[in-house]
């Protein structure tokens, strides 16, 4: 399983929001600690935007949209090392 995190700036920004909304975001990190980047493709709440892979060809880094609050919300999800995800604005 893999460890997830949320940078400070978009943690303080979560923090206030409803009680709902924050538990939709949890839902979302168990589905990223659970899949990793899979937890954004086909995810019908998510739309890719942009997709960064290294020089092997692997996946680095996705800029995607993500339906939280009735509304979308533009974050990343992004490899630090393996099974390392970071969730930042």
């Amino acid at each position: 399983m893999s460890d997830v995190y949320l940078t400070t700036r978009f943690y303080g920004r979560v923090m206030k929001w409803e009680k709902e909304s924050q538990i939709e975001l949890d839902v979302f990190q168990g589905l990223v600690r659970s899949h990793g980047f899979d937890a954004i493709i086909g995810n019908s709440a998510c739309a890719i935007d942009k997709v960064t892979q290294s020089g092997s060809g692997d996946i680095v880094r996705i800029a995607f949209w993500i339906r939280v609050r009735g509304q979308y919300q533009p974050l990343t999800l992004e490899a630090r090392a393996p099974d390392v995800f970071v969730i930042d604005l």
